[in-house]
């Protein structure tokens, strides 16, 4: 299955905006300013990024928009791909979180994992404001990401999220419309739509992982008294 082919198909946008380019380790050591453990987090669960589409306003005939805080000249479509899966959604926001930083673009990511028959993908996207001192950077308020879907044409969650998606941005005229559009469905897709299931070591999984959560948030709330 030629999961790039997929994935280029998935928003209905003009071909021009397709695009390739890989992202290196090398660029989250300079744009992003990770280093050792998150570096290493990335190197342990990326197997490799590049960019899938760029919408610029020349490729997409969209118009930018720049305002006080938030500043939406293009916006980058990030393709992932996953050397395992995290289950638990807080902490895949967190892996993600270097990314979205190592970019000074609004940014979706659509991560992609093939460790089962079916592939499975999920889309990350986050609310931001434009840096104070360094006004090329893009601060990352909060991040918000699907539940994984089936890459098969069947899944009804993803289904959804491509028809919504392509809609929206065959309906709006500026970047920002497109990209804030984007987010609130991802934000407000009905739960009951996400046929993934987990089998039952990765339900053990991922009661382990919510074991740690609740015990890591704990302790901060202890470090407070």
């Amino acid at each position: 299955m030629d999961i790039r082919n997929l994935l280029v198909g998935f928003l209905d946008v003009p071909k021009e905006v397709i695009s390739g380019v890989p992202i290196t380790r090398t660029d989250f050591e300079k744009y992003a300013n990770i280093h050792g453990k998150k570096l290493y987090d990335l190197a342990a669960n990326i197997a490799k990024a590049q960019v899938l589409y760029n919408l610029t306003p020349e490729k997409a005939q969209k118009i930018p928009v720049t305002c006080d805080e938030y500043d939406y000249p293009e916006i980058q479509v990030i393709q992932v791909k996953m050397k395992f899966q995290k289950f638990y959604r807080n902490q895949f926001n967190e892996l993600m979180r270097p990314i979205f930083a190592a970019i000074p673009y609004p940014i979706v990511i659509i991560a992609v994992c093939n460790s089962y028959t079916i592939p499975v993908i999920r889309i990350s996207m986050s609310n931001f404001h434009t840096g104070k001192r360094e006004d090329w950077r893009n601060i990352q308020d909060a991040i918000f990401s699907t539940d994984w879907c089936y890459l098969n044409g069947n899944d009804r969650a993803l289904n959804y999220l491509r028809q919504e998606m392509s809609r929206i941005y065959n309906s709006s005229a500026d970047l920002r419309q497109i990209y804030v559009g984007w987010r609130n469905t991802i934000v407000n897709i009905p739960y009951n739509l996400f046929d993934f299931q987990l089998n039952k070591s990765e339900r053990v999984f991922l009661v382990q992982e919510l074991r740690k959560e609740s015990r890591a948030m704990e302790n901060r709330r202890l470090k407070w008294y």
